[in-house]
């Protein structure tokens, strides 16, 4: 496939602005992910299936799991299903090639775990709600996009549009639309302002206090 076919592909799939992130951090290489959860990773639709399944059960799990065990329970389907090293090599723009690699690896830490506790904090309790798969995944060369829905017991619906890479056989999540707004394009914007403005220890510091505030909330 020649380049101008596949960056029209790219734009169709992630929108002009956000392809621009992927393209440059694919053009400086894409990191290895380790595998420390025992899913299945090589069928996209599988990936949302799975982590979908992880949801509900720490809403299942709820204030008598607490913060600290529904955390638990999402931490290790997080880990493997998002592209954190992808994402915010993506959200660090041009930044990203002035950090060293110990700074890399902290930052993505910190930003996978701020990931965890945020969905460890919202996704609290259990009222009947399910999710249902909208779109079935038809990949269109190494990408896919699938459409879920969060369906509530009085029938109101919370939809999701997630973005999902292949890297080295495996699907990753790498953004998600809610009501139309880019996750990835979000963070991005706020990396870039932090690192612009603070540099390294200034973003550490923000996700540092990010983590402690949802877990402060749940306590």
């Amino acid at each position: 496939m020649n380049l101008y076919c596949r960056n029209t592909i790219f734009r169709r799939f992630f929108g002009t602005a956000v392809i621009r992130m992927i393209l440059a951090a694919v053009i400086i290489g894409t990191a290895a992910f380790q595998t420390s959860y025992a899913t299945k990773t090589d069928d996209p639709t599988t990936v949302i299936e799975q982590f979908n399944a992880k949801l509900l059960e720490a809403m299942k799990g709820g204030k008598e799991a607490g913060y600290t065990g529904r955390y638990r329970i999402l931490e290790p389907v997080i880990r493997e299903v998002f592209a954190f090293n992808l994402i915010v090599r993506i959200s660090s723009g041009n930044y990203w090639l002035s950090l060293s690699n110990e700074q890399r690896q902290r930052l993505t830490g910190l930003y996978r775990q701020w990931s965890t506790a945020v969905y460890a904090q919202r996704y609290d309790s259990f009222n009947g709600q399910y999710f249902k798969l909208i779109s079935p995944a038809h990949p269109l060369d190494s990408k896919v996009t699938i459409d879920t829905q969060m369906i509530k017991k009085n029938g109101d619906t919370v939809s999701f549009c997630y973005k999902l890479i292949n890297i080295k056989g495996q699907w990753k999540i790498v953004d998600i639309h809610v009501k139309g707004i880019s996750q990835l394009a979000t963070t991005r914007a706020q990396f870039i302002s932090v690192l612009r403005r603070d540099g390294f220890d200034g973003l550490e510091k923000l996700l540092l206090e990010k983590i402690k505030t949802s877990q402060a909330v749940n306590h």
